[in-house]
């Protein structure tokens, strides 16, 4: 009786494993081929800060209305540092370490749709180089792709995201810092590095958002509007509800529209909303940043048969940032870029961003729709 009951209790774990595999799409990363340059890093430490420390993202499908977490079997930040002792060329290797500081990443799919599978893969990470326990800065990556695939999405973009990584460390492990007067960090303030600069600004310490129209980033950062009476008007279109502001005019009611381009935020008094192409967009602060759901060029195709898989990119290095969607650089939300061969219309899609407060720009980490 106890073996039957042994047995039992082995088969409902058996099960129970192989429900939960099923539930979940595994990454590994396979690279076969070694980094390229001379003073290559001798290793890489990860310092993971996300939550969740073995989930890259999740994939959708909508035909299911399945969402699957994208996990690795390691915790990521050993997988990465197992993947560059491959790739690194022992003939070609310095002293230093190669530090990067991981503050989101996110590989995300979505199948079933219309217009063919979509991928994006969002990265933020910091990097520092260095021996003994001080390092140099050598640059913030705020990096966003999106993968366009008429099937097997999921299959393309992990692969896809494979390549990105290994060119990600390729260059940071054979950059070198400005050693003229270049501060150096310990492993703690590399790790504090991002909190302590937001620390500087008065408006991630703010308790209440002080009432009027914020005409600048700095103004925003400061928590310092310009005292503006204001009426805010919200509509639907379509599936979007639509936030614009107008001035009042003598009576108080609604006069001329405020264009959104002529105002970097507005506040009034306990909620943030940050001008976008088609309006306003409200702003939440979470985990110690502001995001907000604005608006980009987005290249589509109705019949999503494109020839090759699109990877699109933005990324920054000496903390000047960078956002590209269609591999072009956009310093504004809405901006016109350049679309890729083959793309039959632009339009304008929805993601969510995060505020770097150095220059004011939102970076989209996800794509909404």
């Amino acid at each position: 009786m106890r073996i039957l009951k042994l047995l039992f209790t082995i088969v409902i774990f058996l099960l129970g494993l192989q429900n939960l595999s099923a539930q979940q799409v595994y990454y590994e990363m396979h690279i076969n081929k070694h980094l390229v340059g001379e003073h290559q890093c001798r290793n890489l430490k990860v310092i993971d800060l996300r939550k969740d420390k073995s989930c890259i993202g999740h994939s959708w499908e909508t035909s299911k209305r399945n969402r699957k977490p994208i996990v690795t079997k390691k915790s990521f930040d050993i997988v990465l540092q197992d993947a560059y002792d491959k790739m690194k060329d022992s003939s070609k290797l310095g002293d230093d370490e190669l530090v990067m500081v991981l503050y989101h990443m996110g590989a995300v799919d979505r199948s079933g749709e219309s217009d063919g599978g979509m991928g994006t893969l969002s990265i933020s990470a910091d990097f520092f180089r260095g021996t003994d326990g001080q390092y140099r800065f050598l640059g913030q990556l705020d990096s966003f792709y999106e993968i366009f695939s008429p099937r097997h999405v999921t299959d393309t973009l992990l692969a896809k995201t494979t390549g990105r990584i290994y060119s990600i460390l390729s260059r940071y492990s054979v950059t070198l810092p400005d050693e003229a007067g270049a501060r150096i960090f310990s492993l703690e303030e590399a790790m504090d590095k991002r909190n302590k600069e937001k620390g500087s600004y008065i408006i991630y310490a703010a308790k209440r958002y002080t009432k009027g129209v914020y005409y600048t980033n700095e103004q925003f950062l400061n928590n310092t509007p310009v005292d503006t009476p204001l009426i805010k008007w919200s509509y639907l279109k379509g599936e979007e509800n639509i936030t614009t502001f107008y001035y009042q005019n003598e009576k108080g009611k609604r006069g001329k529209l405020m264009p959104a381009r002529s105002y970097f935020a507005v506040s009034d008094g306990k909620n943030l909303w940050v001008g976008d192409s088609i309006g306003a967009a409200k702003m939440i602060f979470e985990d110690g940043d502001f995001y907000a759901n604005v608006h980009f060029n987005h290249y589509y195709s109705p019949t999503g048969a494109f020839p090759t898989p699109f990877v699109f990119l933005g990324l920054a290095t000496g903390g000047v940032v960078g956002m590209a969607i269609a591999g072009v650089v956009s310093t504004t939300i809405g901006g016109t870029v350049n679309g890729p061969a083959g793309s039959n219309k632009i339009v304008l899609g929805s993601y969510k961003a995060r505020l770097d407060p150095a220059t004011g720009r939102f970076i989209p980490i996800a794509w909404i729709r």
